[in-house]
């Protein structure tokens, strides 16, 4: 997570960020373990603050899959130095 950013921020920056990491799907045991790392952000969920979480996912979910294909690329893999 980036220091110094405000609670909000990291939050809405870890969403982004599960959706690059589980390219835009993910299963039920995903969405708990994003739950648990949120709440790390300081904020408690309860069911409305859960139900609004899922609509940051799915929002970002939406956007994910309209982006360029090349970009959608969250950790490409570097070359292996020579030897």
């Amino acid at each position: 997570m980036a220091v110094g950013k405000n609670p909000m921020e990291k939050l809405l920056a870890l969403a982004a960020e599960f959706v690059m990491k589980q390219q835009g799907t993910w299963a039920h045991e995903d969405w708990e373990s994003f739950v648990a790392a949120a709440e790390k952000t300081g904020y408690s969920f309860d069911d409305e603050g859960k139900r609004n979480l899922g609509n940051i996912l799915e929002a970002l979910k939406f956007f994910y899959f309209q982006m360029p294909a090349e970009v959608k690329v969250s950790n490409p893999k570097k070359k292996a130095a020579a030897r």
